[in-house]
């Protein structure tokens, strides 16, 4: 989940695949060294991508695995052959109550869930069986106190290319990539349930915290743009008020109609002293400035509203020193950043939200950034 291990060592250099753009040109190798232009489609879920509400455990892994989002062929380009397929996604889950109260939405339990998501293009909606894209992700979510409540599962590196059409599962310009989902424990009972989103204190599940994102290339072998790092924080602790912060900002310059822009990020916190957990959200966004923690008004009307990522998070447990968030996100800019004729400068920012759990902060607590991190933007030019 993303609040544990430590940060991978491509996430430590920050060489991070961050790949979009509508309709962008590479360059790919010819006969005699002769070059062709290659060409970049990004597509993403969006907003309130979550098919289903609950996932139940089971005691045997596997048992029975559903499709929490999917990434339908309206959206997908159609695949060729020689095309390059990457994914991104994330994916907020929630555990039920560890004893009776009001928000419970069955019966409590007490054990760590474990859950297999794995990427998969699929020849519908409701298939759970196809090309598996990318590893499959291992994750545990700790019911046991120090109770970690939510988890936040983020896939990167999830990479395929077409080299035979007749192998895939689907006909080219019918492919669906779905995430598929289970959880299980030994000691699992009929009715035990993990939460696809959050859960309020009624009950109610609120979603819109996860997405699918898709990068086809095409040629898979040309050359496309290279990213733009950095790995300055804005902020070395994040206050603990339940405040959006700004961690890392990049600039975009000369935001054109068509660009289209992926993002990843990185962000290693420490908890050591703190004698609670804390609480630890984050978003990526497009703003108009270093410090704009929400999309203004240009930012919204440039596409996706200005959001880049959903909102979500985890706790970050005081039995830990250091916890890892990771985000990734695309936007497509339907309208340049032109005001009156001229370009407005842009920020992809990183905003984060921490706060003590069940507590207050005390005068002088310090949920620090650590240096190990960074943020990562590629733009494709239409």
């Amino acid at each position: 989940m993303s609040g544990k291990g430590r940060i991978p060592v491509a996430l430590a250099a920050l060489v991070l695949v961050a790949m979009g753009g509508a309709s962008a040109s590479g360059e790919s190798e010819r006969p005699g060294g002769l070059k062709e232009q290659g060409r970049v489609r990004i597509t993403t879920t969006g907003s309130f991508s979550e098919r289903i509400e609950r996932l139940p455990i089971t005691s045997k892994e596997g048992a029975e695995p559903r499709v929490a989002m999917s990434l339908s062929p309206r959206k997908l380009p159609a695949l060729r052959r020689h095309d390059k397929l990457s994914l991104t996604s994330e994916l907020q889950v929630t555990l039920n109550c560890n004893e009776r109260e009001p928000r419970c939405l069955g019966d409590p339990y007490n054990y760590d869930p474990r859950m297999n998501v794995r990427l998969v293009l699929a020849d519908s909606r409701g298939a759970t069986r196809g090309l598996q894209i990318g590893p499959t992700k291992r994750e545990v979510c700790r019911q046991r106190r120090p109770r970690e409540h939510h988890c936040v599962i983020t896939i990167t590196g999830a990479n395929t290319r077409i080299k035979r059409l007749n192998r895939l599962p689907c006909r080219g310009g019918t492919c669906t990539v779905n995430m598929v989902v289970d959880a299980h424990n030994p000691n699992a009972t009929n009715g035990d349930e993990l939460i696809i989103g959050g859960v309020k204190p009624n009950g109610s599940i609120p979603q819109d915290r996860g997405r699918i994102n898709s990068i086809l290339f095409r040629p898979a072998n040309a050359r496309y743009p290279r990213p733009h790092r950095t790995s300055k924080r804005r902020l070395d602790a994040i206050p603990l008020d339940l405040k959006r912060h700004v961690v890392y900002s990049q600039p975009i310059k000369r935001l054109a109609a068509g660009d289209q822009l992926a993002v990843q990020a990185a962000v290693q916190t420490s908890v050591a002293g703190l004698p609670y957990s804390v609480r630890t959200s984050s978003q990526l966004i497009l703003a108009t400035g270093e410090n704009e923690v929400k999309p203004g008004p240009s930012a919204r009307r440039i596409g996706a509203m200005g959001e880049i990522s959903e909102a979500n998070g985890f706790n970050c447990t005081r039995n830990r020193d250091t916890c890892l968030t990771r985000k990734v996100g695309v936007l497509s800019a339907r309208r340049s950043a032109k005001v009156k004729g001229k370009f407005k400068p842009l920020y992809v920012n990183l905003v984060m939200i921490a706060g003590a759990k069940r507590v207050d902060a005390g005068e002088g607590d310090r949920y620090e950034v650590l240096k190990r991190g960074g943020l990562e933007v590629t733009r494709y030019p239409d």
